[in-house]
C-alpha cells in the first residue's frame, strides 16, 4: 500500500484557503509538492504494514495529527528502534501511539498536535477561509491584492457575490485611474487602498499595480496580532496526555507538534515544561528561575509517568529544518537511558536548564543529504 497512489497529475495550483491538505498533495502536479509527496511515500513504505491502512484514512481526515505520527515513526526508526504502533496495555483499554524497542530499552511514545485555536476561533478562520477563497477566483491580471483588515461583525455569512462585485469595480477603476501614466505598474506610488463594508464586515484591501499575474489573486492577508507564546497550548497537550494510560511500567514520551500560529521558540517549550522563568547566561549554561505551572516542577514533582517531552513544529515542507527540544522530568517514575537516544536533550541541573548536545531532527532524518543550502541555526533564550 502507498500513502499516495501512482497516477497521472496535472494540477498546478496552489491550495486553497479552505482544502483537503491530503486531497491537495495527492493531485498536485507542481515539482514543490511532488518532493514533499514522494517522501512522505518514503516514510510511509517503512510504517508497519498492517496499520498503514489506518493511518492512510487518518491522513484524509485529520492530517495534521496523522503526518506527526508518522513524522515520530520515522525520527525514531532512524534512531535504531523498532516501532510497534497501538500496543495493548494492561492497566488502560487505550493504546499509546507507539512503544520503542531498542536494544532492550522500550519506550512508550504518544504524538500529539497542539494549536492556539478555541472552537470559535477555528469557525471563525472557516468563515474567512471560504471568503478568501471566493475572492481568489476572481480573474485579473494586472493587479495584485492585500487584505489589510478582515472584520466579522456577526456570526452570518457575508455576501460573496456583492463582495466580488466591488473588487471588480475597484479594478476597473484603478485601470481607468492609470491609463496614460508611464511605469505605473510595480510602483509602489501607484498602490490604492478600498474599503468595503456591509451588515457582516469591514474589509479593507490595496490593489498594487503588477506585470506579473499574482497566483493566487490575494498576496497577503492581515496580520495576526497576540500578546504572549505557545507555551499555555503545550501546556494543555501535555496534561491532557500525560495521565491517559494511567501507571505505566516503561518510560513514557509525549512529543508534541506546535504548530500555533504564535510561532513556538525555546522559550515557549522551556516555559511550558519547567515553567515561566527568567534566564541569565552563564557561560554555555542557563540559569532557570522557574514559577510553579511548569509540566516538570522540580520543587513540587508531578506528572512523574511522563519521562520526557519532545517539542517541535513540523510540517512537510520543513523536515530538512525542523527544530526540537527534547526534555527531561527530572522526577520521571521511570527515567529514560538517553544514551540509546540521538536527538540532543535538555535537563535540569542544581536548579539549571543545562543542553546534552547530540544530534537535531534534520540530521537523523536526511544524514548526509541534507539540503545544507537551507540549514538554520538553533534558537537561543
Amino acid at each position: 500500500m502507498e500513502l499516495f497512489d501512482r497516477k497521472d497529475r496535472e494540477n498546478l495550483n496552489y491550495a486553497k484557503n479552505r482544502h483537503s491538505t491530503y486531497r491537495f498533495y495527492d493531485g498536485s502536479a507542481k515539482e514543490e509538492f511532488v518532493r514533499v509527496r514522494e517522501r512522505m511515500n518514503d516514510w510511509f513504505s517503512y510504517y508497519p504494514s498492517d496499520h498503514q491502512g489506518q493511518l492512510k484514512s487518518d491522513f484524509k481526515a485529520q492530517f495534521d495529527s496523522a503526518y506527526f505520527e508518522l513524522f515520530i515513526h520515522e525520527l525514531f526508526l532512524k534512531q535504531g528502534f523498532n516501532m510497534k504502533p497501538h500496543v495493548s496495555l494492561d492497566a488502560s483499554t487505550k493504546t499509546p501511539d507507539f512503544l520503542a524497542v531498542k536494544e532492550g530499552l522500550e519506550i512508550y511514545i504518544e504524538a500529539k498536535v497542539a494549536t492556539d485555536l478555541t472552537e470559535a476561533e477555528v469557525a471563525l478562520r472557516n468563515r474567512q477561509d471560504i471568503l478568501l477563497d471566493s475572492i481568489n477566483e476572481i480573474p485579473c491580471k494586472d493587479f495584485w491584492l492585500s487584505i489589510n483588515r478582515l472584520e466579522f461583525k456577526t456570526s452570518r455569512n457575508p455576501k460573496t457575490a456583492t463582495i466580488k462585485a466591488h473588487i471588480r469595480d475597484s479594478f476597473q477603476d484603478l485601470r481607468d485611474e492609470l491609463k496614460g501614466f508611464e511605469g505605473s505598474q510595480n510602483n509602489p506610488d501607484f498602490i490604492r487602498d478600498y474599503f468595503y463594508s456591509d451588515d457582516c464586515l469591514d474589509l479593507e484591501y490595496a490593489l498594487y499595480p503588477s506585470t506579473v499575474e499574482p497566483e493566487p489573486l490575494i498576496v497577503s492577508q492581515p496580520p495576526v496580532a497576540f500578546w504572549g507564546g505557545s507555551d499555555e497550548s503545550i501546556r494543555k497537550a501535555v496534561s491532557n496526555k500525560a495521565r491517559r494510560y494511567g501507571l505505566l511500567d516503561k518510560p513514557f514520551i509525549i512529543c508534541i507538534n506546535a504548530i500555533s500560529y504564535k510561532y513556538t521558540t525555546a522559550r515557549d517549550a522551556f516555559n511550558a515544561i519547567f515553567g515561566n522563568h527568567w534566564v541569565t547566561e552563564d557561560g554555555i549554561e542557563v540559569i532557570h528561575h522557574s514559577d510553579v505551572n511548569g509540566i516538570f516542577n522540580n520543587t513540587t514533582p508531578k506528572f512523574t509517568t511522563v519521562s520526557a517531552v519532545f517539542i517541535t513544529r513540523t510540517s512537510p515542507h520543513n523536515a530538512h529544518c525542523t527544530e526540537h527540544w527534547l526534555l527531561e522530568n527530572p522526577s520521571a517514575r521511570n527515567p529514560i537511558d538517553f544514551s540509546h537516544l540521538d536527538l540532543s536533550y535538555y535537563k535540569l541541573v542544581d536548579n539549571k536548564i543545562v543542553e546534552i548536545k547530540k544530534t537535531g531532527v534534520p540530521q537523523i532524518l536526511f544524514g548526509n543529504n541534507l539540503p545544507t543550502e537551507i540549514a538554520i541555526e538553533n534558537e537561543t533564550l
